[in-house]
């Protein structure tokens, strides 16, 4: 018999439920937290290297607490240089950090010397949660239990990325294809799921779980339709940041009782295991304390000596001090509050008056806290303010009830989707709040190139974030056309949205030639994202130095497309990099380096005059400098067939040289020479007559004829002073798109 699995995969526990012919939370497994419902969402490496998860993990913090991850939800979807993260990087217990071979956009946590990303441990939480349900399953007497599906439930205000990183998790914990689900929706389906009832039913889910504060508005009709108006939520509000103020609380109490002035930095200078054994030893005292005063009216924190402060002398200072529930609330009440202000705009956005809105369900790990029921109530009503009587459990039953296909359910577009335009940078794609049913949304949108010969269409994309001061860049993506096309070649940009299949997907193609496309596997901090990233300066780099002529334009698209299709198609859908496109995209960037380099103009143009001044003015020189000049002008197109920068700029730096030891009548000829290249770009008419002058200068030269070379010098004099004065024309690589 198939089975539907529902998987709350939460910041501080996560929950698997299934159903068969009723829905029934897996218990007993990992834990004594609600009847063993409660998976510890924590993940370590035993002595062997092997990844253990949940209570096996947190009993190794007095062992190695630099080894044990918590919170990894919380890193999902970010990037190292997120303000939020930077705020919050000194208090990880573990180390955090860019990619290495990434860009600030990514972000690792390091292990025994090995960088693993967060969709690595929520795959390990979530092949435990797999595991769990199995095992529970069988002792239940269900033999061969096969998973037909897996629901997995996100944040309501996840943004694209961190839906994506989840999704990815997936993958990675082998589950084939996964449902993701808004956490208010599976609390409000497990609450309201009643099927065949008569009722319609407006419900405002207040959703404060470990990590996230979410807020949703939903309506239920016939106890099996659940379709959301809007949301509102914060990714940095939860019972996280609960305990964190009431660390701080604790600090302050410790440091009244033992006259000390900075706890925090005494803790921090503290030996790197010792302060990471406090730090985490007191992470789990003040979440306990936490939960005890939802129930009593003080408690008291106390470490044991082994996990206690030390001073600069190593001498032990005790942390043993009684916190009142009246304390707690103090501190905690401006987080509070904000979740109050974010229920009132999800009405606001939704368009619902509270008094259309039936029930305000409270559920979360949070919502237990007798002053988050007491401000709810007076702020919404003594009536209207309902506790799930399974706050901890509801989002994982109402995941597996999806799971099981017996609802209906319609979504709402948790943020603006935009891309960036030339005229327009926030151009939206998909608008926050429409409704997502069925098969998702779907939006085809057309731009038009931005310059005559373009190439290149660089797709950036956002989402708009009212909660963030900067925009969240979704990813990018690079259309390549195979030749150049005029100004305003129409460019057709298919959006494709379903936030229960991850992230938005894009396609785009020439209108009139729809062979010419990219699907878009977005860069998210990768290395495909870090060479993408030094692509596009390059081309900037090159467009702002401004001495691209056509020609040099012609191969910056040419060799830049060929890196960036590789680039294109680096990553797979488990976010591994692919090494074979890697290293067709490093070979053409390289390539492309050396063509940005200083050196690299200055190289072929010294391969030009070397090669002419040997053909036509070998009798002008010394045989020894011919010689030089025809070694140099070989090692310079070896050089640049190698793309080896360091040799290329010893080898121009020669080239110098050489050039300074030139006959003055040479390099009046390499001047007159250069006047012709520049007339030809400027008035190709006049610069063909010229053209010819010279040519016939160069063949006098060659017939040893001084008298008719000097005729024609003189001839090709005035035009050559005139164009050399000109400034040569120039065009950049243009990349942009526009309405």
């Amino acid at each position: 018999m198939a089975r539907f699995l529902g998987i709350d995969l939460g910041t501080t526990n996560s929950v698997v439920a299934y159903r068969i012919n009723q829905t029934e939370v897996v218990t007993g497994i990992e834990s004594n937290r609600n009847n063993g419902a409660l998976t510890p969402s924590v993940v370590s490496q035993d002595s062997s290297g092997q990844f253990v998860v949940g209570t096996q993990a947190v009993n190794r913090i007095k062992q190695q607490p630099d080894l044990v991850v918590s919170s990894i939800k919380r890193l999902m979807g970010r990037g190292f240089a997120d303000p939020a993260i930077q705020n919050q990087v000194s208090k990880f217990p573990y180390k955090v950090s860019q990619k290495s071979d990434g860009t600030e956009n990514s972000i690792v946590v390091h292990l025994n010397g090995k960088e693993y990303e967060p969709e690595d441990f929520s795959a390990e939480i979530l092949k435990q949660m797999i595991s769990n349900a199995i095992k529970y399953q069988i002792s239940k007497g269900i033999t061969n239990p096969e998973i037909a599906q897996v629901v997995i439930t996100v944040p309501a205000y996840f943004d694209d990325k961190q839906r994506e990183a989840t999704r990815v998790a997936s993958l990675r914990a082998n589950i084939a294809y996964a449902e993701l689900l808004p956490e208010p929706t599976a609390a409000a389906i497990s609450f309201g799921f009643k099927p065949g009832s008569d009722d319609v039913e407006t419900l405002l889910v207040y959703d404060f779980g470990g990590g996230t504060f979410d807020s949703s508005l939903l309506t239920v009709a016939n106890g099996d339709q659940f379709i959301e108006s809007g949301k509102e939520g914060d990714l940095w509000l939860g019972g996280d940041d609960l305990d964190e103020k009431l660390i701080d609380l604790i600090l302050k109490k410790v440091a009244e009782e033992e006259d000390l002035d900075d706890v925090r930095k005494m803790a921090n200078n503290m030996p790197k295991r010792r302060s990471n054994l406090f730090w985490a030893s007191l992470g789990q005292a003040a979440e306990k304390a936490k939960i005890d005063l939802s129930t009593q009216e003080k408690t008291r924190i106390i470490l044991d000596d082994e996990a206690s402060l030390q001073d600069e002398l190593g001498m032990a200072i005790p942390i043993n001090v009684e916190i009142t529930r009246t304390e707690f609330e103090a501190v905690i009440k401006p987080l509070v509050n904000r979740t109050l202000e974010l229920c009132r705009k999800t009405l606001e956005i939704s368009e619902y008056p509270l008094d259309m809105v039936d029930k305000i369900l409270l559920v979360g790990g949070s919502s237990q806290i007798p002053l988050v029921q007491q401000l709810m109530r007076a702020a919404f009503g003594e009536d209207k303010v309902v506790v799930h009587p399974r706050p901890m459990t509801a989002v994982a039953e109402g995941a597996a009830i999806v799971a099981s296909g017996m609802i209906e359910k319609v979504g709402s577009v948790s943020r603006d989707y935009c891309i960036e335009l030339i005229d327009e940078p926030r151009f939206k794609l998909i608008r926050r709040n429409e409704p997502i049913a069925g098969e998702g949304i779907k939006k085809s949108h057309t731009f038009k190139t931005q310059s005559d010969g373009q190439r290149l269409v660089h797709l950036k994309f956002y989402n708009i974030d009212d909660n963030r001061e900067a925009d969240n860049k979704i990813g990018e993506a690079w259309l390549i056309l195979e030749k150049a096309y005029s100004k305003g070649t129409e460019i057709q940009v298919l959006s494709y949205l379903d936030e229960s299949k991850g992230g938005l997907t894009i396609s785009a193609c020439l209108r009139n030639d729809p062979s010419q496309k990219v699907v878009a596997n977005f860069s998210r901090g990768g290395h495909d994202e870090k060479l993408n990233q030094e692509i596009s300066q390059l081309i900037n780099d090159l467009n702002e130095e401004g001495d691209l002529t056509e020609y040099g334009a012609e191969s910056v698209n040419d060799i830049a497309g060929k890196a960036l299709l590789a680039v294109n198609t680096m990553r797979n859908d488990r976010g591994e990099t692919q090494e074979s496109y890697r290293m067709q995209a490093e070979a053409k960037l390289k390539e492309l380096r050396i063509m940005a380099s200083d050196s690299y103009g200055e190289a072929t143009s010294l391969i030009s005059t070397f090669e002419f001044v040997v053909q036509a003015c070998a009798d002008l020189l010394d045989p020894g400098q011919v010689q030089r000049l025809q070694h140099l002008k070989a090692d310079l197109e070896t050089a640049l067939e190698r793309h080896d920068q360091v040799q290329l700029e010893a080898l121009v730096s020669k080239g110098r040289q050489e050039m300074r030891l030139l006959p003055e009548d040479i390099e009046t000829i390499l001047a007159y020479r250069f006047a012709v290249a520049r007339a030809i770009s400027i008035n190709p008419t006049h610069g063909r007559v010229m053209a010819e002058k010279f040519s016939n200068l160069v063949m006098a030269l060659k017939d040893k004829n001084p008298a008719l070379a000097n005729q024609y010098l003189q001839e090709l004099q005035k035009d050559a002073v005139h164009y050399l004065d000109q400034q040569m024309p120039t065009v950049a690589v243009a990349t942009g798109i526009t309405k």
